[in-house]
């Protein structure tokens, strides 16, 4: 389905489950779309837990102008607020992937979002010093300008990165499937995501904003996403109020890597928060 929101309309995958009150929205990544958690998504309601996968502008089916102004993290998140009420989703759990983490830890530390529960997979709270910002936005606008240049080379580097690597010689199903969502993409309005939702345009949240909210906070890393996996276990370590669960064998694309451990952490944790 599609849920108009001002010049865009978001495509929406709604999957519910026959009983149980449990509704998880997932937010993808860059290069993804709301498909690329299908396979989750099953297992999920296969427990009564039923799902929401949207499709973030520039991904999918959604459709949005070619404007930068729409794909801003702010601007995003006015969206989504405004596809939660149209959707009537009544206390959902928010989950969000590595870009689409960012956007679900705003909307939960920036908002007033009624919420089960907040889990994230690889994501970040930001970069933490100014040069670093700037670094990251420059970084950001070389490589989408590569993107507009040449997509399949862009695509093909970009999986090639270590922050990926599934510790497999062979792809899997579920990773092969995603390639071809990336190359059906329009890559100008990826560009633009790219450029917009750079890490470096926002200041980053602290902790204690997550140990501040008045519900659950999941973190799952892949044990193979060094940087990820080290940055939580340490804050975890720290700080009461975040559950961090490493997950053996996985990347930074955990949801890719190890879909049966990654469906039972989250059926897991979800019903034991009852």
């Amino acid at each position: 389905m599609f849920v108009q929101v001002g010049h865009i309309e978001y495509h929406v995958r709604l999957n519910e489950a026959s009983t149980g009150t449990n509704t998880l929205v997932m937010i993808h990544g860059f290069g993804g779309s709301g498909e690329v958690f299908s396979h989750i998504s099953e297992r999920l309601l296969e427990s009564n837990i039923s799902t929401v996968l949207i499709d973030l502008p520039g991904h999918g089916l959604t459709k949005s102008p070619a404007n930068p102004q729409y794909f801003n993290i702010q601007a995003q998140i006015h969206h989504l607020m405004e596809v939660f009420k149209t959707l009537n989703l009544d206390c959902p759990w928010l989950y969000g992937y590595s870009m689409g983490g960012r956007i679900a830890l705003r909307l939960a530390t920036q908002t007033h979002i009624q919420l089960k529960g907040l889990i994230l997979e690889s994501a970040q709270l930001g970069i933490q010093t100014e040069s670093d910002r700037l670094q990251r936005i420059q970084a950001d606008c070389d490589l989408a300008r590569k993107l507009r240049t040449n997509p399949a080379s862009f695509f093909k580097s970009w999986n090639r990165l270590p922050l990926f690597h599934s510790g497999g010689l062979k792809k899997s199903k579920a990773i092969l499937k995603f390639e071809s969502i990336q190359q059906s993409q329009d890559s100008g309005l990826l560009s633009i995501c790219l450029e917009s939702m750079s890490p470096g345009l926002e200041l980053p949240i602290t902790p204690e904003q997550l140990t501040q909210l008045p519900y659950p906070v999941l973190v799952l890393t892949g044990v193979l996403d060094k940087k990820y996996d080290t940055m939580w276990s340490e804050l975890s370590g720290k700080y009461t109020g975040i559950d961090h669960v490493r997950i053996a064998d996985a990347g930074h694309r955990i949801h890719l890597d190890q879909p049966d451990l990654l469906s039972k952490q989250l059926i897991h944790y979800i019903k034991s928060q009852h």
